[in-house]
């Protein structure tokens, strides 16, 4: 029986095959390859998602991550054990149902926010950049390992909140200096330092005590601790864990 032909756009006539078709679409390449599945099927989709052939690409954008992430599924490179292990443990609860499972959490923080719009009134100022940073990190803190930074009952965020959005405008800073510049940039640098040991020193303390204090729950955190490599048979080390608990919040 003859093989059907691969359904597949045309070719430029420059010699670089389907290369336009995606990188210069004027949409970004999630929309494309998703555009692309629907015009031409199910077979260009799992052609896509094979990992036999495509991988993760970690770029100097997510490389100056590292520090603050580590080997998490946001900036692990495909070569690191804990890429793979990490997405075997986490793939069950990033499913439909594990998402549906962190619905009560994310109205109960949603409602945070429209009380405290309510409780100000119509001459309220809202600040959109602020309210939100708190309606996502606390979100994320609550559905993620049952944590609270309580952000909306306070005129201060969490330093936790604080040290996050430091470190990341940071990191995005330092993709787009000259390394150079990024090695003069001592003062700046500490505060980077600072604002990560924070980070990681608030989510190992959340590890220890959940180690310490089991708890009924299905949130993100009992899966890092209780779930196991399906290929390896092992769990994920703490502070991989950690890892992925600040990727969350990435």
């Amino acid at each position: 029986m003859p093989h059907a032909t691969i359904p597949q756009p045309p070719e430029s006539v420059l010699g670089v095959g389907n290369t336009f078709e995606v990188a210069f679409s004027g949409d970004n390449f999630v929309n494309t390859t998703g555009r692309l599945a629907d015009l031409y099927g199910q077979v260009y989709a799992d052609a896509v998602c094979d990992d036999r052939y495509f991988s993760k690409s970690v770029g100097r954008a997510l490389e100056t991550l590292r520090p603050l992430t580590g080997d998490g599924l946001f900036t692990a490179f495909n070569k690191e054990p804990n890429w793979r292990a990490a997405h075997n443990v986490l793939a069950g609860i990033f499913s439909p149902m594990g998402v549906r499972g962190m619905f009560d959490d994310m109205v109960d923080i949603a409602q945070q926010l429209v009380l405290k719009f309510e409780r100000f009134g119509p001459e309220y100022d809202i600040d959109i950049s602020q309210d939100f940073t708190r309606l996502t990190l606390d979100t994320i803190a609550l559905s993620a390992f049952s944590y609270r930074f309580n952000s909306f009952y306070s005129n201060e965020m969490h330093p936790f909140v604080n040290s996050m959005v430091n470190a990341l405008v940071e990191a995005g800073r330092r993709a787009r200096r000259l390394p150079f510049q990024n090695y003069f940039m001592f003062r700046t640098s500490q505060e980077f330092d600072a604002d990560v040991a924070y980070i990681h020193d608030l989510c190992d303390k959340l590890v220890q005590i959940r180690r310490k204090n089991p708890v009924e729950s299905r949130d993100l955190l009992n899966q890092m601790l209780n779930g196991k490599d399906k290929d390896t048979g092992l769990g994920l080390s703490d502070e991989n864990i950690r890892y992925q608990l600040v990727s969350a919040h990435a």
